[in-house]
């Protein structure tokens, strides 16, 4: 994610979270399906909680291509994957 993406990304899951009385499920593009829509909660959660403190994640993937090294930071999402950032996008 880019320069306050994860910001951006955050504000529509409050918005999805202030409609949840209006679907039952998600259904992501890839992974599990039919997630139960506590599962925007969960995911708030995790989002919250790099904005407050991007350091503490849970861990971390460092991939090599060529000369360059990419390092991707994720944080666990509740009963799901990770959320998964780079220091500069936060």
């Amino acid at each position: 994610m880019g320069p306050a993406a994860l910001e951006y990304f955050c504000s529509g899951v409050v918005k999805l979270i202030a409609r949840r009385d209006e679907f039952d499920g998600i259904f992501p593009g890839h992974g599990l399906v039919d997630l139960g829509s506590i599962m925007l909660v969960n995911i708030l959660e995790a989002c919250d909680g790099v904005i407050a403190n991007p350091e503490a994640f849970d861990n971390k993937v460092e991939m090599t291509f060529g000369d360059i090294t990419r390092i991707r930071y994720n944080k666990m999402i509740y009963e799901s994957g990770y959320l998964s950032y780079g220091l500069s996008g936060v």
